[in-house]
């Protein structure tokens, strides 16, 4: 998960299976499932990442989640994120994995957002950077209220001539 040092990024908590941050007014959770991994191992981990975001109103929870649509355990996991006030925005029927040489394809990663949270774009982007690609999402946020911790600060000019000799040295 990368975020900008002006966003103010605060993690908040952290596993081999997810890493959780606060980011202005939104809690944004990462996760990482192996197909082998237990449901009952996945909701105790997604739980533990949800109970110490520091903005219980705005959470999204996206990535490889390692499940399927229609599956008893993907239904199981929905009924879990819902009773956190979370709903899948993204689309299922849309593949997000692809197989190497083209064998095949499926939808393992999937994103959930609180229901306060205005998203309206999620959709599978198209880079071929890897076996899977990206979900992009956009979405309005409540605006954090704090002072913004950074000042501008002049250095003053820079004598080239003076800093090569410097360097040289």
């Amino acid at each position: 998960l990368y975020t900008s040092r002006y966003l103010q990024a605060q993690e908040r908590s952290k596993s081999p299976h997810h890493i959780a941050v606060d980011v202005g007014m939104t809690s944004i959770i990462g996760v990482y499932y192996s197909p082998s991994l237990d449901l009952n191992d996945i909701i105790m981990d997604l739980s533990k990442a949800i109970s110490r975001c520091g903005h219980q109103d705005e959470i999204v929870v996206c990535g490889d989640l390692n499940l399927q649509s229609g599956t008893r355990e993907f239904e199981e996991l929905e009924a879990f994120l819902d009773s956190c006030g979370l709903s899948l925005r993204s689309d299922p029927r849309i593949s997000t994995f692809f197989h190497v040489n083209h064998a095949g394809h499926s939808t393992p990663d999937h994103l959930f957002a609180s229901r306060a949270i205005d998203m309206p774009m999620c959709h599978v982007g198209n880079l071929h950077a890897s076996d899977h690609e990206p979900l992009i999402a956009t979405f309005r946020t409540a605006r954090k209220t704090e002072n913004f911790p950074f000042s501008k600060t002049a250095l003053g000019r820079v004598d080239i001539k003076k800093l090569e000799a410097l360097l040289s040295e």
